[in-house]
């Protein structure tokens, strides 16, 4: 590793503050390079740093104390302190930095600090870093939090399953064996999606029919690890449909014992106990609390063991007109079609509506894309994954936006991020895509600023865009079409519980 003086220290230390990110962020690619060295010098300007320099500096601290776990005692106190910063993404930076040294003595600070803490994404940051300090016998260590949001619960179960497995060993399914022809197994998706992953499974010589605008079932048999080769879907299940009739949840519960499904959970799992977790939706339990129907539910389940935590499955009950919807999917297995995303941001876009924007045109070897709203990189991770490219170009306003996403696209050829407006995009010229996921909801000001917002982009786009080029965006519900554009096609989706229209629009040749 490099080892700089105290006079190429300091000058580094000052490039953190300039204006100009490339010059900042390969200031801190050589602070982070020269490690242990270097930890003195950082953790003495900490206090005197304005907070843009603090950001980063909490930021360095994290990713050296990751690389070489000896430094990580000095950082302890100054990170700490910090979570009590004024400034929120010091404060998130701080918490995140904490969590990647994963000691456990940091953990009553974090959890003190998640007791007082207002902001929602300082909060989620805090849930996951006490999930990455804590060990199995702090499996509690969440249980008189108040989760106020869905991102902090959807953390608080990360920790959970986290804390779980390392407790004690979850019996593993097996994903290979094809599964029983008996079996109806589905792709489940987010709404709006489904004639998409149709389009996948074709692709993939899978024939399918599409149940609903999330759910679309197989018409072959397959295996586990097969459905999980399909980007554009959720996760598969093993579907069973039983009588409308929640007021006999240990009928029920009987009766799904003996169904294919509950055999084929008991055949895959390579163990003698099958144990699961049950979901539902509202509309299925609107007269009975969960925990009294789903404990009367397994009282019947013969074999089938109940669990909150430490599950193999996961059954999944929907309502529908006509019947009991039970879907069942394996909860241990690890899915690795996303293993790039190593690094998240909160709201960012889910990467299988990722990976059914970028399906949306064909993509071609010398297709320059851009994503000038890019966040952690995941449209431009789905479209290297999708087809071959001649360049991929990222922009983004936020610098912990651009650090994400360099690790998250990190060995990908041919890559170029910025910390940069979206209006950028005007010093490009010959685009062959522009492929992006806006602000939109709590992340702007309000509608008027993001329709504002979004008439920019398509000038930019009408104007960088090689003619034939393509512009896919996600938007609002009923925004303008863009003028200089032809508008190919527009379908209305479920993004995490907001909905918004995915378009795809062509310039003109």
């Amino acid at each position: 590793m490099p080892h700089l003086d105290n006079q190429s220290l300091a000058q580094l230390i000052a490039q953190l503050a300039d204006a100009n990110n490339d010059v900042a962020r390969k200031a801190g690619d050589a602070l982070v390079a020269a490690r242990s060295s270097v930890v003195p010098g950082l953790l003495a300007a900490v206090a005197p740093a304005a907070i843009p320099v603090r950001r980063r500096l909490m930021f360095l601290l994290g990713e050296i104390g990751r690389r070489e776990a000896a430094t990580a005692h000095d950082m302890l106190p100054i990170l700490s302190a910090h979570l009590d910063d004024a400034d929120w993404k010091v404060r998130r930076n701080a918490a995140i930095a904490l969590g990647k040294l994963q000691h456990r003595p940091t953990l009553p600070a974090l959890k003190q600090r998640l007791t007082i803490e207002t902001d929602t994404q300082v909060r989620t940051s805090l849930i996951l870093s006490l999930g990455q300090v804590a060990q199995p016998s702090d499996q509690d260590v969440l249980a008189d939090v108040l989760l106020t949001t869905e991102a902090e619960k959807i953390a608080a179960q990360k920790v959970a399953d986290r804390l779980v497995a390392q407790s004690q060993a979850i019996p593993a399914i097996d994903t290979e064996s094809m599964l029983s022809p008996a079996i109806k197994s589905e792709l489940w998706c987010r709404k709006g999606v489904a004639a998409l992953v149709q389009q996948e499974c074709a692709a993939h010589g899978m024939p399918t029919q599409v149940i609903a605008p999330d759910r679309i079932r197989l018409a072959q048999t397959l295996s586990f690890g097969q459905m999980l080769t399909i980007r554009t879907a959720l996760f598969p299940v093993l579907v069973v449909e039983l009588p409308n009739d929640p007021s006999s949840p240990a009928l029920l519960g009987a009766q799904f014992a003996a169904t294919h499904v509950a055999s084929e959970m008991r055949r895959l799992t390579q163990s003698e106990a099958v144990s699961y977790r049950m979901t539902f939706d509202n509309a299925a339990l609107s007269q009975q609390t969960r925990s009294q129907w789903i404990a009367e539910f397994a009282s019947a389940t013969h074999g089938l063991i109940n669990r909150a935590s430490g599950y193999s499955w996961e059954i999944m009950v929907r309502s529908t007109p006509k019947a009991l919807v039970f879907a069942a999917r394996p909860a241990s297995v690890v899915d690795q079609r996303f293993a790039y995303r190593k690094s998240m941001l909160p709201a960012a876009l889910h990467p299988t509506l990722a990976a059914a924007a970028v399906q949306l045109v064909p993509g071609h070897a010398d297709d320059i894309v851009v994503d000038p709203f890019c966040g952690s990189g995941t449209l431009l991770a789905e479209r290297a994954m999708y087809a071959p490219y001649k360049r991929l170009i990222g922009f983004d306003h936020h610098l912990d936006a651009i650090q994400a996403a360099r690790i998250n696209l990190e060995g990908l050829p041919n890559v170029s991020l910025h910390k940069t407006s979206f209006k950028a995009l005007a010093k490009r010229q010959n685009v062959s895509l522009i492929i992006t996921n806006p602000p939109y909801g709590q992340r702007v000001a309000n509608r008027k600023h993001a329709r504002v917002l979004h008439n920019e982009l398509d000038s930019l786009a009408a104007m960088v865009l090689r003619p034939g080029g393509t512009l896919i965006v996600f938007r609002p519900p009923n925004f303008p079409d863009p003028e200089q554009l032809t508008v190919i096609e527009r379908r209305r989706i479920d993004a995490g519980g907001l909905h918004v229209d995915l378009i795809v629009a062509q310039k003109s040749t």
